[in-house]
């Protein structure tokens, strides 16, 4: 789904101040302010926003040189997705539904029982 056209330009710190005082909600990329999916629908908004998550930024963010891994995390169902940085440059896909996802890169892992204590996912 393509991003809508920016609400306004800003530096970081003028977005920060500018959401802080909006009943809307906002995104920040490279210097540029969207809108929010809205409406009422939130199932609608989650959409939106996966498709931009695992279009647009994950390309950008694959670019930076330094990042090892990118994470999604599912608002809908219990699924953790993990995309890692091989050696060679190329990256590795994983999808879990339970157990631990283990980030090297991070020093860290990542239970899913624990992420998703509390909360109620298909």
């Amino acid at each position: 789904m393509p991003r809508q056209n920016p609400v306004s330009q800003a530096t970081f710190a003028e977005f920060l101040e500018m959401e802080a005082k909006s009943q809307a909600r906002h995104e920040f990329v490279d210097g540029f302010v969207f809108a929010m999916a809205g409406g009422t629908d939130y199932h609608n908004r989650l959409v939106a926003t996966e498709a931009i998550d695992r279009g647009e930024k994950l390309l950008g963010y694959q670019k930076l040189p330094g990042l090892q891994a990118y994470v999604l995390v599912s608002q809908l169902d219990r699924r953790l997705e993990v995309f890692q940085r091989l050696e060679d440059g190329g990256w590795r896909y994983e999808a879990r539904e339970d157990g631990v996802v283990r980030l090297p890169c991070a020093n860290a892992a990542l239970s899913l029982d624990d992420l998703y204590r509390g909360i109620p996912v298909r």
